[in-house]
């Protein structure tokens, strides 16, 4: 894909595990112009107080400030932001909050093409 083909959106990808974070970024830096990368939840926030948001990727247990807190504060902002929350080990509870905030949720470990695939789901639905 040329850079012509990039799609415009803004990508925030936010884990606390770097190889997770990094691979998440090389896979979708394939497909977007701008992709932005936090290693936990303050440093998600600060890049939404920043700039628009398209798509956020979230790992959804980290220390400090939660993938769920950095969900609802990117649904607040008022603009169409898309989120996709990624996680190993999810409770009940976790996916009753990210059904209520319409989170989608991708189960770790997932491979590229369920990744791609979500994204492209997420981005291209009215």
């Amino acid at each position: 894909m040329s850079d012509d083909e990039l799609r415009k959106e803004t990508v925030l990808i936010v884990d606390d595990e770097p190889m997770v974070r990094d691979i998440v970024a090389r896979v979708l830096e394939t497909v977007f112009a701008r992709v932005l990368v936090a290693s936990g939840g303050d440093a998600a926030i600060a890049h939404l107080n920043e700039r628009r948001v398209d798509l956020l990727v979230t790992d959804l247990k980290m220390p400090g400030v939660s993938g769920l807190d950095v969900a609802r504060a990117a649904l607040a902002r008022g603009v169409r932001t898309r989120v996709i929350a990624i996680s190993g080990y999810v409770t009940p509870a976790d996916e009753d909050a990210l059904a209520a905030l319409g989170v989608d949720l991708l189960r770790k470990p997932f491979d590229v093409d369920a990744l791609l695939t979500r994204v492209e789901r997420l981005l291209d639905a009215p």
